[in-house]
């Protein structure tokens, strides 16, 4: 059991249990890169290479991996891929895509695009808002991913600089849709983080956002999208 976090001196820390608690300083471990202390910080089996990894953006505006086969390393994934830097602040998400058999993160850009790295036994990377024609992530936006299990697709959402909900989504090419527009749901406030998952319960997937009017909106898809608000809801 792992848990991975950036310290105030800017290195990734790792708590690990074996029975007891233990702490790695993964960056010292590694000599790689210190961290933006803005950085995302994400963690994920990447079952393509048979590793543990863990990604963050470095001081360097670079997407960087740790990865564990045994041993600790680390990988400049931007220096890799020739891929854009990172927008400030930018956060992550990864998911592994059982479509393209392939291990996938997205973060944003220094030109407030969606940019996609992906390995499928090497590292490549994608402009995911190019190659649709999606419209520009907002600066502060969120950014959330899943597999959607219902619709047979993988999908990234993010805030676009009109506040909509956008999803990017693959389904052996990529697309793009306007979720706020296609629901009426509210606009997302500055800086709402976002989060996805597939409810299990009622067997649909569900985005959730903060709204301009600071209620928790949702967004959720059984063949179609809809909209509910959560806070009023449940008040």
């Amino acid at each position: 059991m792992d848990v991975n976090y950036i310290g105030g001196d800017a290195h990734v820390h790792q708590l690990w249990y074996d029975s007891t608690w233990n702490k790695s300083d993964l960056s010292s471990l590694t000599g790689a890169p210190d961290a933006s202390l803005t950085s995302g910080i994400k963690t994920a089996v990447n079952s393509n290479a048979g590793s543990m990894e863990v990604y963050y953006i470095g001081t360097d505006q670079h997407v960087h991996a740790l990865w564990f086969d045994g041993a600790w390393h680390t990988a400049d994934l931007t220096a890799t891929t020739g891929a854009l830097n990172a927008i400030a602040g930018s956060p992550l998400t990864v998911l592994h895509d059982p479509l393209a058999n392939t291990m996938e993160l997205e973060y944003i850009g220094t030109d407030q695009h969606v940019h996609l790295l992906f390995y499928d036994g090497l590292w490549h990377t994608e402009d995911l808002t190019a190659m649709t024609g999606a419209l520009n992530a907002a600066a502060n936006s969120g950014l959330a991913s899943e597999v959607n299990t219902i619709g047979n697709s993988v999908e990234v959402h993010y805030i676009g600089t009109d506040q909509h909900i956008h999803t990017l989504w693959y389904n052996g090419t990529w697309h793009v849709a306007d979720l706020t527009a296609i629901t009426g749901a509210p606009n997302a406030v500055s800086g709402s983080p976002l989060t996805a998952v597939v409810d299990t319960i009622t067997n649909t997937v569900e985005v959730e956002y903060v709204g301009a009017d600071e209620h928790v909106h949702q967004l959720w898809y059984n063949g179609l999208w809809h909209t509910a608000d959560l806070t009023t809801l449940a008040p």
